[in-house]
């Protein structure tokens, strides 16, 4: 029987280039593969297990020998004063080879605490074209519906159907209820159609 090697991408206690916690905590761990084999790993740098609010980054390791090596830990979404980003999920779209970061941000606000109608959680939406070398931003925060308060991905990894369409499943909140839902793109990422809402007593479905 062949022996299972470890790699440790990321080791609590252990600091991060330009975070904003001095012994930060990783978690939340999200995977693809792009279309010449390279394995982008990303994670939420935190300061301790609680979630959004707080100065959050996201962060990226890439490996091209199918994960023997890694590069350098690096931001894939760093954080601003009062602003934070976190619940990172990956997917490469088969086709454009565009790699997509869904995730979540927040200037002060938690799933549990925004309003409907109100700020919430903000939804971004990141890709790269040159396989997580660099990185474009964009907020799609008008995806959150209005009677939804609280909103945010479901992290790892999104899903692409037969058809070439992209997937990524989220959760929302809804007079204290959390539902499920999903957002698709037919367009290869350059807009998005949020489904109905699953639940309630549902939470990150894959």
């Amino acid at each position: 029987m062949t022996s299972l090697k470890v790699r440790v991408l990321a080791e609590a206690g252990t600091p991060f280039p330009g975070s904003a916690f001095p012994l930060p905590l990783y978690r939340i761990p999200a995977l693809t593969q792009t279309k010449s084999g390279r394995i982008i790993a990303a994670f939420d740098v935190r300061s301790d297990w609680r979630d959004l609010p707080a100065e959050f980054d996201i962060a990226l390791r890439v490996s091209d020998d199918l994960g023997h090596t890694w590069s350098e830990p690096r931001a894939l979404h760093s954080h601003s004063e009062g602003f934070g980003v976190g619940d990172a999920s990956l997917l490469t779209d088969p086709l454009t080879g565009r790699v997509f970061c869904w995730h979540v941000g927040s200037h002060g606000e938690s799933f549990f605490s925004a309003k409907a109608g109100g700020p919430g959680l903000e939804l971004w939406l990141s890709y790269s074209d040159d396989e997580g070398e660099t990185w474009t931003h964009r907020d799609l925060s008008e995806l959150r519906p209005e009677n939804v308060g609280g909103m945010f991905t479901s992290s790892g990894n999104g899903a692409i159907g037969a058809d070439g369409t992209l997937y990524q499943p989220f959760v929302c909140r809804v007079d204290e209820e959390s539902y499920a839902c999903i957002a698709a793109s037919r367009d290869h990422g350059e807009t998005w159609v949020l489904g109905e809402l699953v639940g309630p007593d549902c939470d990150e479905n894959k």
